[in-house]
C-alpha cells in the first residue's frame, strides 16, 4: 500500500509540474522571439472568443482572415471519447 501511495504522489507531482507552463515555455522563449516566431495562446481565451483567437492565429501565420464564426465544431471528452452534451446557451453561441 505504501508503494501505491508513493506512485500516486509521484504522478500528482508530475501533473502539477506539467501545469506550470512557464517552465515548459522557457526553452522556447530563450530561442524564439515572441510575436515574431512564437505565438502563445491561452485555452481560456480561445474558449471565450474562438473566432477572435482563430483570427489572431491566422494573422500570425500570414493566412487570409476568414469568418471563423461560420465554422462549426463539436466538443469531446477525450478521456472517454464521447461528445459532451452542451447546454442550450452554449449551443446558441
Amino acid at each position: 500500500m505504501h508503494h501505491s501511495r508513493n506512485r500516486t504522489a509521484t504522478w500528482a507531482l508530475q501533473m502539477l509540474h506539467r501545469g506550470i507552463y512557464a517552465d515548459q515555455l522557457a526553452p522556447y522563449l530563450a530561442r524564439f522571439p515572441v510575436n515574431e516566431q512564437l505565438l502563445i495562446l491561452r485555452s481560456e481565451d480561445f474558449f471565450a472568443n474562438e473566432a477572435g483567437t482563430m483570427a489572431r492565429l491566422a494573422a500570425f501565420l500570414g493566412l487570409d482572415i476568414m469568418d471563423w464564426t461560420t465554422v462549426t465544431h463539436h466538443k469531446f471528452n477525450f478521456a472517454r471519447g464521447q461528445e459532451i452534451q452542451q447546454s442550450d446557451a452554449e449551443q446558441q453561441q
